[in-house]
């Protein structure tokens, strides 16, 4: 081995291209600091595995070349390394890119989205993944971040994707993106939209509120500038319930009408599954903007329904609630003042006894 130790250039070049040449001693050469020997290591069928899996990423077309992978194309085709090769290479075609994409693997995803020639079908599709990562609560890995960043750094890159970029929450990113030759007046409207600016275009808020990801509307349902109707869309998504009650400061009655009627529709049904259901409904009976009907119901222990789901100790804080309620009417609260529960009529006569003093 004494002659593998330290040589010059054309040494080590020779070397990385000789198929006699020592596995051990190519994969030092691999990460040669010449991009020339590290090349030509790429094309050498001696070259471990792993060290042309490490190639690729700078040489996928040589790694195509290599005889090694012809050999392991017809001995085992759905090998991780015939498979990223293949996702990594400009010469793969665009249908065997679209069935690697949809074997649904980070790493080979990650591959295509880096690929020259990858269809821009599947870059938005790539870009797109990211917000399900969002969704299910896992944040975008430090790989897919990168591959994203590197999409606002290219300077080709078409304005329909530096849209589906904008829709993401890195404040680095979402710059780089205004801040790019072809942004369009969309993507800085979607930008400014999730950064909760005001004056926003209502075709830009209608796209938003409808956004087939769930992080996207999470966002934007804190907007000020919603419409009821963007807030009435917004309330078809029980996941939403609990933010749109939790963030906004107002609602429309219409709106907590919308979502009391599908939370008791949800409750009604023989496996009820509304995460924190009572928080809901409890919060609902507090909402100043609750209407008279649904306050009446509460006090009232109605619908029967969720009171044979829940019991008399929810509903003993339900109309406590209301009782707190500055919107419940007069009528309510007397009606309140005689209940059962000490809790329920002592808060309702204190709520009857503070109007009286400012009407005074």
């Amino acid at each position: 081995m004494s002659e593998f130790t330290n040589p010059g250039f054309e040494a080590r070049f020779t070397l990385a291209q000789a198929e006699t040449t020592p596995p051990e001693v190519l994969a030092k050469l691999a990460i040669d600091t010449h991009a020339k020997i590290r090349r030509a290591v790429a094309l050498n069928p001696s070259t471990p595995i792993k060290s042309l899996l490490r190639l690729g990423k700078e040489f996928p077309n040589e790694i195509i070349e290599n005889p090694i992978f012809f050999l392991l194309l017809l001995e085992d085709p759905e090998s991780q390394f015939v498979r990223l090769s293949l996702a990594r290479s400009t010469t793969t075609d665009e249908a065997k890119l679209i069935q690697l994409f949809e074997e649904n693997d980070p790493d080979i995803r990650c591959a295509i989205a880096q690929n020259p020639n990858a269809p821009l079908s599947l870059l938005v599709r790539f870009v797109q993944e990211s917000y399900q990562r969002y969704d299910d609560g896992s944040g975008t890995t430090e790989k897919v971040n990168r591959i994203l960043r590197g999409f606002v750094q290219n300077p080709d890159t078409v304005a329909s994707i530096l849209e589906e970029l904008a829709y993401l929450s890195d404040p680095e990113l979402t710059q780089a993106v205004l801040q790019h030759p072809n942004v369009s007046e969309t993507a800085i409207a979607i930008i400014q939209a999730m950064r909760g600016q005001r004056g926003i275009p209502s075709a830009i808020l209608d796209q938003l509120v409808n956004h087939q990801h769930h992080y996207v509307r999470y966002v934007i349902l804190a907007h000020p500038d919603l419409a009821p109707e963007h807030l009435l869309k917004l309330a078809e998504d029980t996941e939403l319930y609990w933010d749109l009650l939790d963030r906004r400061e107002t609602l429309p009655t219409l709106v907590i009408d919308r979502i009391a009627e599908k939370t008791f529709q949800i409750l009604m049904s023989p496996a009820p599954a509304l995460h924190a259901a009572e928080m809901i409904v409890l919060w609902i009976a507090r909402h100043r903007n609750t209407s008279i009907a649904l306050l009446q119901a509460f006090a009232s222990n109605q619908p029967d329904y969720l009171y044979q789901h829940w019991g008399e100790q929810q509903f003993q804080n339900f109309r406590a609630a209301v009782a707190r309620n500055s919107s419940t009417p007069t009528f309510v609260l007397r009606k309140l003042s005689r209940d059962l529960k000490a809790e329920v009529r002592d808060t309702a006569k204190t709520a009857l006894r503070s109007r009286k003093l400012s009407e005074s």
